[in-house]
């Protein structure tokens, strides 16, 4: 994470000009550095959101001259970065070789501690592409959200189901569901995990009990499975995608993942055979 040291008050109007007139040396020479992670000719060395930057090299020797990059153009630009909050994710190795493994990150005299998870974004991201802990977070924040929003008078005690089941579709499913977009290959465990939150949001706004058969809660006010409020996502997500100007590198990085997962859909795994898998479940695939 970037901490500007020479800026204006948070919030000022000046506050992202300097930002950007800082960070643009920067991500400029990660873009260049060799050692930055490439596809067909394409650099995807440093994928930036606001003060969240991303560093991508396929070797612990590239990665460390990225590093190094960062902490060099620090000092000519008189900023600093906060180590303790850089994480290091190494992909592709087994859980015993990852604990056997003995390596040492550094940013300058700082050291940059290894995980097996980090957030990027706001959503938790695990290397062996789990997710627990992804599910857990979304059940709390639905119960949190909707049950948060009942404490201020807003309840099916005071307004109708109907007007209920537009404020958790539009104020509690948005929040709760950040990020699902990138899940991929949810289990039945996970599901029944969500769907269980959800139930009970649902039997809530309409005062039925705990136990009252799930279709009935359902049916009434037409809700959906939450499942398919995450497939609609990953569609939405999906359509994002394809509109994206095509000069620009995300949309050069699905084409290239779509080539591969069509010419080869045994040996892909992550978003493209997942909304596939929703295409076809829903008829609407044109591959």
């Amino acid at each position: 994470m970037v901490r500007n040291t020479e800026r204006g008050p948070t919030g000022s109007v000046f506050e992202r000009v300097f930002y950007v007139i800082y960070i643009t040396s920067l991500l400029e020479k990660l873009d260049v550095n060799k050692y930055g992670l490439k596809i067909n000719g394409s650099s995807f060395a440093c994928p930036t959101v606001a003060d969240d930057i991303m560093l991508f090299s396929l070797s612990p020797v590239g990665l460390q001259s990225m590093l190094d990059t960062c902490h060099k153009n620090t000092t000519e630009d008189r900023y600093r970065y906060n180590a303790t909050k850089c994480r290091v994710i190494v992909y592709n190795e087994s859980r015993t070789d990852y604990k056997l493994s003995i390596r040492r990150w550094t940013m300058g005299e700082s050291e940059v501690s290894e995980s097996t998870t980090y957030t990027h974004l706001g959503v938790p991201c695990d290397k062996y592409h789990q997710l627990d802990e992804n599910v857990q977070i979304c059940c709390t924040k639905l119960r949190r959200t909707y049950f948060g929003i009942n404490e201020y008078g807003i309840s099916h005690k005071a307004l109708h189901p109907l007007t209920m089941k537009k404020l958790y579709n539009t104020s509690v499913l948005p929040r709760a569901l950040y990020g699902s977009e990138l899940w991929n290959e949810l289990q039945e465990k996970h599901i029944s995990s969500l769907e269980r939150a959800h139930r009970a949001c649902v039997k809530h706004m309409q005062n039925m009990p705990t136990n009252t058969r799930t279709d009935v809660p359902r049916s009434c006010i037409a809700v959906y499975p939450i499942e398919t409020f995450i497939n609609r996502r990953k569609l939405l997500f999906l359509g994002q995608l394809c509109h994206t100007d095509p000069g620009k590198r995300i949309s050069i990085l699905f084409l290239q993942r779509l080539v591969k997962f069509i010419n080869s859909p045994s040996t892909t795994f992550g978003f493209l055979p997942d909304v596939y898998r929703i295409l076809e479940k829903y008829s609407l695939n044109m591959l």
